[in-house]
């Protein structure tokens, strides 16, 4: 991505630190740092200060990254297509081990069967805290946001696009 690497430049004319750009753009050093390497994309607030500092617009800024924005929000939209199948497996197989159990009793149940459920029920658990933590859902949030900013649509209006390309 070349959002980055035009932070940096533009700050860098600027003759400002990244301490000093951080404190006009109500962020950390570190969140410009990370910023400046690529490692996260800036929000729409930070970026519209940002345009506003340089003195030009979201959309300059962001040319020629528009198409990786939309793989990002693209993988993001299958990620959680796929949690959700996979959290709607584990709960249909922990629902059909719970009517079983109503069932066949719970006197007859064998510890196997007690193991499975418990089992069962930890990787639904599981598989939800996952699927609501999602590490990339706030980088692909914001390039959705960049997205939707750039266009001049918003932000579901990128996120139906995104969708839209991914089937």
């Amino acid at each position: 991505m070349d959002v980055g690497n035009q932070i940096r430049e533009r700050r860098q004319a600027l003759g400002l630190s990244q301490e000093e750009l951080a404190q006009r753009l109500y962020v950390s050093r570190v969140t410009v740092s990370h910023g400046e390497t690529n490692k996260t994309l800036p929000d729409v607030q930070s970026m519209l200060l940002l345009a506003n500092l340089f003195g030009t617009t979201i959309d300059e800024m962001v040319r020629g990254d528009v198409d990786e924005m939309r793989e990002m929000v693209e993988k993001d939209e299958q990620q959680r297509k796929a949690f959700a199948i996979a959290l709607g497996a584990v709960e249909v197989t922990v629902i059909g081990v719970l009517a079983f159990m109503a069932v066949a009793g719970r006197d007859y149940l064998d510890s196997a069967l007690r193991l499975l459920l418990a089992v069962l029920v930890l990787a639904s658990a599981v598989v939800a805290l996952v699927a609501r933590r999602g590490g990339e859902g706030r980088e692909a949030k914001s390039a959705a946001e960049l997205l939707g900013a750039a266009s001049g649509d918003p932000v579901e209006a990128a996120q139906e696009s995104a969708s839209a390309n991914v089937m």
